[in-house]
């Protein structure tokens, strides 16, 4: 398992009588967090940011939707190589 570190700033960017939409943006760190893979020690040291919005139901607190994107980079070692990393992730959400 993997620990981040993770801190998110949320800003309620409309509201009606039936939703919400709320902003975020946050930062995200992984330092020298160290896992075992198929038998070798895997080390990742990344950082990163992401940005998105949440549309919640403002009678029940129910998510309706979530869209976001991550970026991250940053280096993963294994096996005395460091090995150089770029991900960037959308991710859509939909509440039923």
């Amino acid at each position: 398992m993997v620990e981040l570190d993770l801190e998110v700033k949320y800003t309620v960017m409309n509201i009606s009588s039936t939703a919400m939409i709320l902003g975020f943006s946050s930062t995200i760190e992984v330092k020298g967090q160290g896992v075992e893979m198929q038998g070798m020690s895997v080390v990742a040291n990344l950082e990163g940011a992401q940005q998105g919005a949440a549309t919640v139901n403002v009678a029940t607190g129910w998510l309706i939707s979530n869209e976001s994107v991550q970026n991250m980079n940053g280096d993963i070692e294994a096996q005395g190589m460091k090995i150089p990393v770029e991900m960037r992730a959308t991710y859509v959400s939909k509440g039923e």
